[in-house]
């Protein structure tokens, strides 16, 4: 996502101060932290761990459950955001509006609006793994079996493409 929202370095500065403020207050969740990372060009995955406990992968797990939940949340906050009065955009923005500057509030609705009108918006292309059934399982079952522990998201990926050329 190219960011054209904030003019100006100041502007970028008080996004970021908001969002230290919210950070420390406690009041942010996963989809945040997506947002965050697309705002500052990153992978929307990075930060996110996939889960590797044996005990979790043979019950059903979901394997990347927070960074599933958070891009639920966020495409409902970009969906949201097109009439800026959904409550799932209310939500999203609460703990920046807590920060009390209605510019970054702004800004981040105008973000939202922006990823909404995206052809390659990543949030779309994201699949959730489940390890209890499909691709899914599959990939639980070669982490428990290998004791593989993927320590990010790229390289449960990597897992995922090696069983799929296996095929």
């Amino acid at each position: 996502m190219t960011n054209n929202i904030f003019k100006t370095k100041q502007q970028y500065l008080q996004f970021r101060k908001a969002f230290a403020k919210a950070a420390q207050a406690g009041t942010l969740r996963a989809e945040h932290f997506i947002f965050l990372n697309l705002v500052r060009g990153l992978p929307y995955h990075r930060g996110f761990t996939p889960i590797t406990s044996t005990n979790k992968l043979s019950n059903g797990a979901d394997i990347c459950g927070g960074l599933d939940r958070g891009v639920k949340s966020l495409r409902y906050a970009v969906h949201s955001s097109r009439d800026a009065r959904g409550a799932d955009l209310k939500r999203f923005l609460a703990p920046f509006e807590e920060a009390g500057d209605d510019l970054v509030t702004a800004a981040i609705t105008q973000l939202l609006q922006e990823l909404d009108n995206t052809k390659d918006n990543v949030l779309d292309k994201h699949e959730t793994y489940y390890s209890y059934f499909g691709i899914g399982r599959k990939i639980a079952q070669k982490m428990v079996s290998g004791d593989l522990k993927p320590k990010n998201y790229q390289e449960f990926i990597e897992i995922k493409l090696e069983i799929e050329n296996a095929q």
